[in-house]
């Protein structure tokens, strides 16, 4: 006699028995196994804010958070020229994982690239357009945000600068530490600098785009994602005169070898962004 009493299913539950299992085995990994990102990636960390909106009466700073998935733009603006500064804050929400922002410093300084990985671990990345409207009470703000890249063969973008020209993004990835031109929209990348070149670059994760008044466009890549990670304080010069996203030199400079050049005098690069300090 048997242990447990014998229990006899019919045909029908049999089959959706079958069923279940067959779901179980072929979905249920996948849902069980959820893509989730790098964690020092969509860690919130201590971001600057960086200024948008070129003009004499408003500018906006922004910050990203990457673990709550927002970010958060602050708007200032003078109602008169002889009036204080005011002060309005807007947020925005994404349903991937940001892993960079970029901003577009050309024309009225009102858009940046956001990167990030979707759910489904493909790269994706948006291109936002601040628009600001006074009418004569508290700015009117909207984001218009457009899809400009999905790819499954990017893997992770830890940081990234915005060509002024919008022709291209540098970036580097995460997983080889390795800095890319990535063109836009068609996606295409080359390989600019590997870690065997620049040992550094590991300890690198931040990349912005400057302008030097007599040496042209530069693409710096240092260290400084976070203000806890700060014991590597040379940066990587790329040089791009003809700003096709090809270096035409590459220097990797301490702080007293920049300082030598000139290079830490403010008034000397475009964007000046010490003009847009929050209030």
């Amino acid at each position: 006699m048997p242990l447990l009493p014998t229990i006899r299913l019919g045909e029908n539950m049999n089959h959706r028995i079958g069923l279940f299992l067959l779901f179980l085995l072929v979905v249920g990994p996948v849902a069980i196994a959820q893509y989730v990102p790098p964690r020092e990636l969509v860690r919130n960390g201590t971001w600057s804010s960086i200024p948008l909106n070129n003009f004499p009466d408003r500018y906006v700073v922004y910050s990203w958070l990457p673990q709550s998935r927002q970010v958060r733009f602050v708007i200032f603006w003078k109602p008169t020229p002889s009036s204080a500064w005011k002060s309005l804050e807007h947020t925005e929400t994404v349903s991937y994982y940001m892993t960079a922002v970029a901003p577009l410093y050309s024309g009225l300084w009102d858009s940046l690239y956001v990167i990030g990985v979707n759910v489904d671990g493909k790269t994706i990345i948006e291109k936002w357009k601040v628009v600001i409207t006074l009418t004569g009470g508290e700015p009117k703000v909207a984001v218009k945000r457009a899809q400009v890249l999905v790819s499954a063969t990017l893997t992770h973008i830890r940081a990234a600068a915005a060509a002024p020209n919008d022709q291209f993004l540098i970036i580097q990835r995460h997983e080889t530490q390795e800095i890319l031109k990535l063109s836009l929209p068609s996606g295409v990348t080359t390989t600019l600098l590997t870690p065997a070149q620049y040992p550094n670059l590991k300890y690198y994760d931040v990349i912005r785009w400057r302008r030097h008044n007599s040496l042209g466009d530069v693409f710096c890549v240092s260290q400084g994602r976070s203000t806890d990670d700060l014991d590597h304080p040379s940066s990587i010069l790329m040089w791009d005169v003809n700003l096709d996203g090809v270096p035409n030199s590459v220097e990797e400079l301490t702080p007293a070898q920049a300082a030598a050049h000139g290079f830490d005098q403010g008034d000397v690069w475009q964007p000046d962004l010490t003009l847009y300090a929050p209030h």
